[in-house]
């Protein structure tokens, strides 16, 4: 009977991480509906353990999995769960580290999907909320710590574990009189350091790990990696849009990054040890003394305290769900928040199949870009999104990497595109095509044979100035086949190995073009020993 159990336990775990996106507060409302169903927990239960989570080192999905695994089976139970809900966030994040570059990140079906599901649960956040708002709140005390730790943490930034150790202290005051002293847990496993550290000092849920992420692997003063701000950013977003929790997503990348897949089970693994085994023994603790003053003066500040994380979190969701990289607002997301956040109150469908059918329902109804003939009258060609990478060295040189997406509305705007070239000058450098590729007008893509027609050239444009240099250079090729309303993807880069002044670097960027630019970005990137001097931006206002 109890290997039964934990089969079932760990297949459920397993489908609510395998389908559930948007990391602990998601997983632990899905798993409280799921779990109640089954009377294996009291309906609200776990939604009622959130402060004591929150409390915990870790992940909330990890320590949802080992309270229900520890209930069902103990131990053994705890462990089951873990492993379940970490599996499927392993499995998919080594393979988007392995096919990062191949991934549609632009697909607009996708990201249509991918707003369905933020929309869903956006409801289900709601929902929980709604559920536990008399149980967290339920006097004005309540109420004032509840409202001083949005403040805190929506308007003043200040860190998770400050917030919910401050909760802990005025529920403990106004239980006692008197405040805790804080207690940290700290490991010194050599092997395990880095990723163990992060799984020892998340408090409140897996986006308090981005600052600490971006220290040790982001940009050129990073310890690890230094990998570019524009690919960490979308690694964040394709831990947000996709099952698990994000936590363990960051950690799988990152550690596949470091030793392959072998890093990658390490990491994720050495991320949950200290906060599942906190929160196993955590919950036996309180098990033992849930009738002391001192544990109800913590949960009476922590429960209020939880309250606000989840209004953040629901605001957070809200406003990836509602509005897109122009802020115009999804109307049809409003529908599905509503719709789903309904339902589950009304208990009429199952959490994973009602987020399922808002995603599909998302991509059925699917706006378009929003780029069109009618809506530029004046133009040819729109640029949808250009994307500017540098990294620099301390020596002045540099590498500059160019994304970027044209769509073409007209005729002439398609006659524009059928081709791609870039500049350079050989006597500072050298410069490639890296890749260039169709999107149609239904978000798929067919790459295009670029190196079929390159050809470098002498660029004469600067004889118009009674200059010429043979060293300046041009590559160029055709793009065949691209169609009014079609959008062309061309990634370019250029590396200077020479610098124009010694030990210096310098840049200038020109937001402008003859054609309407919707999106346009420069991230720059440099070791601290050649920090940047001064930014000058030039404004008409």
């Amino acid at each position: 009977m109890r290997m039964v159990k934990l089969i079932v336990l760990f297949f459920e775990l397993f489908k609510i991480s395998l389908f559930i996106i948007g990391g602990g507060y998601a997983i632990l409302a899905v798993a409280d509906d799921t779990f109640a169903r089954k009377g294996w927990i009291k309906e609200g239960e776990l939604i009622d353990h959130l402060p004591v989570f929150q409390t915990i080192p870790g992940l909330i999905a990890t320590h949802t999995a080992v309270y229900i695994g520890r209930k069902t089976a103990g131990g053994l139970g705890a462990a089951v769960g873990v492993f379940a809900v970490a599996l499927p966030s392993v499995i998919i994040f080594t393979c988007v580290a392995m096919g990062y570059k191949a991934l549609p990140l632009d697909n607009p079906w996708l990201m249509s999907g991918f707003v369905g599901l933020r929309s869903a649960l956006t409801g289900v956040i709601l929902a929980t909320i709604i559920r536990g708002w008399k149980r967290n709140l339920p006097d004005g005390f309540a109420y004032a710590v509840m409202l001083l730790a949005f403040a805190a943490l929506g308007f003043f930034l200040s860190p998770v574990w400050a917030v919910l150790l401050i909760a802990m202290a005025m529920g403990l005051a106004a239980e006692f009189g008197n405040r805790p002293k804080e207690k940290r847990f700290e490991s010194n496993w050599l092997a395990l350091l880095l990723f163990l550290k992060y799984g020892a000092l998340c408090f409140g849920g897996g986006f308090v790990l981005v600052p600490m992420y971006i220290q040790d692997f982001v940009g050129g003063s990073a310890a690890f990696l230094q990998i570019a701000h524009e690919e960490f950013s979308n690694v964040i977003a394709l831990s947000q849009m996709t099952p698990g929790p994000i936590g363990v997503n960051g950690a799988t990348f990152f550690g596949y990054r470091l030793c392959g897949v072998p890093g990658a089970l390490l990491a994720s693994a050495a991320l949950l040890l200290p906060g599942s085994l906190l929160c196993y023994l955590a919950l036996s603790s309180l098990e033992k003394f849930k009738t002391s003053r001192i544990v109800r003066g913590l949960m009476r500040g922590i429960r209020p305290g939880s309250v606000a994380l989840m209004l953040i979190a629901l605001w957070a969701f809200a406003g990836l769900s509602l509005f897109d990289s122009e802020n115009q607002i999804h109307w049809w997301a409003i529908v599905f928040i509503a719709v789903t956040t309904v339902v589950i109150m009304k208990k009429k469908m199952n959490m994973i199949l009602l987020i399922v059918l808002c995603s599909l329902a998302a991509t059925a109804v699917r706006a378009d870009d929003g780029i069109t003939a009618e809506k530029y009258p004046d133009a040819d060609v729109v640029v949808v999104d250009d994307r500017t990478c540098i990294v620099y060295q301390a020596d002045g040189t540099y590498v500059a990497t160019e994304e970027e997406w044209e769509k073409a509305l007209t005729e002439r705007g398609r006659r524009r595109l059928s081709s791609v070239s870039i500049g350079y000058s050989l006597r500072y450098g050298t410069g490639e095509v890296v890749n260039v590729e169709i999107i149609d007008t239904e978000g798929r893509s067919r790459p295009v044979d670029f190196r079929a027609t390159l050809k470098e050239a002498t660029d004469n444009d600067s004889e118009s100035a009674n200059i010429y240099d043979p060293l300046d250079r041009v590559l160029s090729c055709s793009v065949p086949g691209i169609k009014v309303g079609e959008t062309l993807h061309v990634i370019t880069r250029r590396e200077t190995t020479k610098s124009r002044v010694k030990d210096q670097w310098a840049h200038h960027e020109v937001f402008e073009s003859t054609v309407p630019i919707v999106k346009a970005s420069l991230t720059v990137d440099g070791p601290l020993e050649r920090p940047i001097r001064s930014v000058l931006i030039s404004h008409p206002l």
